[in-house]
């Protein structure tokens, strides 16, 4: 329990840091990091099966979530627009005209979601919201217990680890030429997963072994996208 609470608690942290830079419109990294931040928050609580007691669990991750969807629209417009060129390299160019114009809408959009998102960040509710759910994390005494809070941090996360991995395995080798995309998908998540739960853990582990296992699995999901 020890465990889960300092890396929610550090994540927090991180992502309540970039709050200045998205509202002074900075940098869009400042909102990706934020919202990355908290998405490892959920990642923890969902991988950590049992270490919460079920019911704060759920509840505290749907906080999050719930957090998360208020940025959901500005980050996919923020795409958007750092992708722009690409787009306009995917058709010929007389038909960028219609482009320039739906991107111009997205530029409008983006500027209204903008304010929307800074006065959510600036107000008393949110700032209340998140410091309630930081402190949580900030003593152990303030979570009730789930069954697997007292077992040992290296033979849990080894288990977690292991069984992930396998999973990854199991849905990598069913990998062909016709494997649909939702499978694809499938194992990018749980790629994913499964570096969110070593790099949790990796100073536990031996460095030089991490690093490079953390390494191949980048390059893994690198390819797939």
């Amino acid at each position: 329990k020890e465990c889960i609470r300092q890396i929610c608690s550090t994540f927090i942290g991180i992502s309540r840091q970039n709050e200045a830079g998205i509202i002074e419109d900075l940098d869009t990294e400042f909102l990706h990091d934020y919202r990355v931040g908290f998405r490892k928050v959920r990642s923890a609580l969902s991988l950590f099966k049992g270490v919460l007691e079920p019911e704060d669990n759920t509840r505290i991750n749907a906080e999050f979530s719930s957090i998360m969807k208020e940025t959901n629209r500005l980050r996919d417009l923020d795409v958007y627009l750092l992708e722009k060129d690409y787009y306009f390299g995917l058709i010929s160019e007389e038909m960028h005209q219609g482009l320039n114009s739906l991107f111009s809408l997205f530029e409008k959009e983006r500027a209204e979601e903008l304010e929307r998102v800074r006065s959510i960040l600036q107000s008393d509710a949110y700032k209340s919201r998140i410091e309630q759910l930081h402190d949580l994390f900030l003593d152990n005494g303030n979570m009730r217990d789930g069954p697997q809070a007292d077992q040992p941090v290296y033979q849990f996360s080894s288990r977690l680890i292991l069984k992930r991995y396998r999973k990854v395995c199991q849905i990598a080798s069913t990998i062909d030429d016709s494997t649909p995309d939702e499978t694809v998908h499938s194992l990018r998540i749980q790629c994913k997963k499964l570096r969110y739960l070593m790099e949790f853990f990796r100073p536990i582990y031996p460095h030089k072994t991490m690093k490079k296992t953390l390494k191949s699995l980048k390059i893994l999901q690198d390819n797939l996208g």
